[in-house]
């Protein structure tokens, strides 16, 4: 027995329990004159037929617990479902196994689709991308997928690739039944229709927001208001399966929901300048406590407050959002915040190995400077663009970016000019060209001494050791390595140290004193380690196996095989084919 009980629709008028269950009983077979006409009675009469019989009894679009709580059928062999888009927590008490169903997986989207045409339909199986890409366009929600199936049968020659074509363009609009009978906007309406008005202006400014999930204390500067007071409302929120809550803290929208939800927002300049702000704020704090080497001059702007061991996790589960927060922010003109995105995003996205995202974000960055018109940040956006090319082996791009670096640098920033020479002699080194590498490590070297930063010093002291190796002259590698340790260590860089014990782990190897190698590598993997810098762990480990095949092929094994898989993580396909390579022997 099926009811639609129209709980989340707020323009019709819901049906009384009395008058669902006297239809309930008439469909029974019980007499007229058996049914009593007190509601207590009723719904004891009620529970008593069912007892005796099996039956399945389908509540649907159940609003609250007091619509669906008469139709409790009891103790008997009676199964009773109640299905709604608002969470019914309070049936559990009257003995119910409540679920929450979210969309459907793509396989079984597109098997609806496909199965709700008549026999014989084959564009299915002829257009397997057109299928998923409607599943996709539905969000996976079974009436949508009815409805776009629906279209497909009333016009049998479409191809479905037009119909997902349409569905992308018209959105919502195309989600409606002909006769008005069935309509996404329409069931998201009534949902949203039964929020607190509190409720109703965070759902709209929910939509504002670029990336796909948000954190409470990003909501609460986007929606201007005190973490505390912003809880309850997303609880309001979930109750009413507007928003999902994803992990600690953290709730997204369906991307439909999302579509509707910017229907009610419009276009809220100020809300989202809030929230690129909070995105900013914090990620400067987070920069500071991740590299050291930088201090307040290099941060303009608020800083947030952040714990060092947040620092890591905060990055990782804001990544995404803070590159769809940098595109918005290109979008609408607001270049300074577009560049400083990518200032404070960048040794975060080194740390972990997003090379191609680092790329993507300094090439946003280098759009922005150019239509600021900045000088001091055109001369870091190519240096960063250097790096990020040289990383990713495209070193005549890298080396142009550099040059330009060095170019606009000059008189302007030291510091950024040092770097660039600096990243000039990796990149030199990565193409063999060692002697080349020597002249510009020495030139940074040079500038950073300018500086009088004692940190910056010794990654310009690190950078001519890695280049004396390459030519060979190992004494004054050495001799730069060991300076440059004393200095980090002194000054508690851990970052710092573990870079100068790659260092001298790689001279001490090249040099063939392998069980001091050894040492320096597996100082450094420690370092590295605990910072959670896994894309220069990787490297080290990689060194490490090289350093212990001398002596001990078995632990090579080991450390390669740890390296491969950081490797894979990170998607860095040479190294991955290098590893490879070494264990074949």
């Amino acid at each position: 027995m099926y009811v639609d009980l129209r709980g989340a629709d707020a323009a019709e008028v819901r049906p009384v329990a009395a008058v669902v269950l006297r239809r309930f009983l008439e469909a029974l077979g019980e007499p007229d004159e058996a049914i009593p006409r007190d509601p207590d009675e009723l719904v004891k009469h009620y529970r008593t037929v069912l007892s005796v019989r099996r039956v399945l009894v389908f509540a649907d679009n159940v609003g609250s617990l007091e619509q669906v709580r008469a139709l409790l059928p009891g103790p008997s062999n009676a199964v009773l479902i109640a299905a709604g888009r608002a969470h019914l927590d309070g049936l559990r008490g009257s003995g119910f196994d409540l679920r929450r169903l979210g969309a459907l997986s793509a396989d079984e989207a597109g098997a609806l689709f496909g199965r709700s045409l008549p026999d014989g339909d084959d564009r299915p199986m002829g257009e397997p991308g057109a299928v998923a890409e409607i599943a996709r366009r539905c969000g996976r929600w079974p009436l949508p997928l009815l409805i776009a199936a629906g279209r497909a049968i009333d016009r049998p020659a479409l191809p479905l690739s037009t119909l997902a074509r349409e569905l992308a363009a018209r959105g919502l609009d195309a989600m409606r039944t002909r006769d008005g009978s069935g309509s996404v906007r329409d069931v998201l309406a009534n949902s949203a229709a039964a929020l607190r008005d509190e409720a109703r202006e965070v759902f709209a400014l929910l939509a504002v927001s670029p990336g796909q999930d948000l954190h409470v204390d990003a909501l609460a500067a986007l929606s201007d208001r005190p973490v505390d007071d912003v809880v309850p409302l997303l609880d309001n929120l979930e109750t009413m399966n507007l928003v999902q809550w994803a992990d600690e803290g953290r709730y997204r929208m369906h991307d439909l929901v999302r579509l509707y939800a910017r229907e009610l927002a419009g276009d809220d300049d100020a809300a989202l300048r809030r929230l690129v702000d909070h995105y900013l704020g914090t990620a400067r704090a987070a920069d500071l406590l991740l590299a050291p080497y930088k201090t307040a001059a290099d941060i303009v702007g608020p800083v947030a407050r952040i714990e060092a061991s947040d620092v890591l996790p905060w990055f990782s589960a804001e990544h995404r959002n803070l590159l769809a927060v940098q595109q918005e922010a290109l979008r609408r003109r607001w270049y300074d915040r577009a560049w400083s995105v990518a200032w404070h995003l960048v040794d975060f996205q080194r740390w972990r190995g997003h090379l191609h995202d680092c790329y993507d974000t300094w090439t946003t960055a280098l759009e922005a400077a150019h239509a600021l018109g900045d000088r001091w940040r055109l001369a870091w956006a190519h240096r960063q663009m250097g790096q990020a090319c040289s990383r990713l082996s495209r070193f005549d791009e890298a080396e142009d970016h550099l040059h330009e670096a060095v170019a606009l640098a000059r008189g302007v920033d030291l510091s950024c000019e040092a770097a660039a020479l600096r990243t000039l002699a990796r990149n030199s080194s990565r193409r063999g060209r060692h002697r080349q590498a020597v002249d510009h490590a020495l030139e940074a070297l040079d500038r950073y001494r300018g500086v009088g930063n004692p940190l910056r010093t010794a990654l310009g002291l690190t950078t001519v050791a890695w280049a004396q190796a390459g030519v060979g002259n190992y004494a004054e590698a050495r001799s730069s390595g060991l300076e440059s340790m004393w200095a980090q260590r002194l000054h508690g860089n851990h970052y710092g140290v573990a870079e100068s014990a790659a260092c001298l782990g790689h001279i001490a190897h090249m040099s063939g004193h392998h069980d001091q190698a050894v040492a320096h590598y597996r100082e450094a993997v420690r370092k590295f380690r605990y910072l959670e810098n896994t894309y220069k762990e990787a490297d080290v480990m990689a060194s490490l196996g090289d350093a212990y095949a001398v002596v001990d092929l078995a632990a090579a094994r080991v450390q390669w095989r740890r390296a491969l898989d950081l490797y894979a993580k990170q998607n860095r396909a040479a190294q991955v084919e290098s590893i490879i390579t070494k264990l074949k022997y």
